[in-house]
């Protein structure tokens, strides 16, 4: 049963992984989330324990959906870029 939370784990950082790099392929699921956004919060709870593996939170406006306010805490971009776009 550990062994089963710690993969679900590692699939979940994944997908937000693969959201971050621009894969709309491989959407997060807005459920998921939305579960996991205070969870990010908890875990990254301030500014010195965002370096080296996060950024700095992205501003977004208050009606950014679940899946781009994670993204934007964890320090990703949510919205398209033209790289992003021309890689597809």
């Amino acid at each position: 049963r550990g062994g089963r939370r710690r993969g679900g784990c590692a699939s979940r950082a994944r997908l937000v992984h693969r959201r971050a790099a621009g894969r709309p392929d491989h959407a997060l699921p807005l459920p998921l989330a939305a579960r996991l956004l205070p969870v990010a919060h908890r875990l990254v709870p301030h500014e010195g324990a965002r370096h080296p593996l996060f950024g700095p939170p992205v501003a977004l406006g208050p009606s950014a959906p679940p899946d781009h306010r994670l993204l934007a805490f964890l320090g990703r971009d949510p919205r398209p870029t033209d790289t992003a776009a021309r890689s597809s």
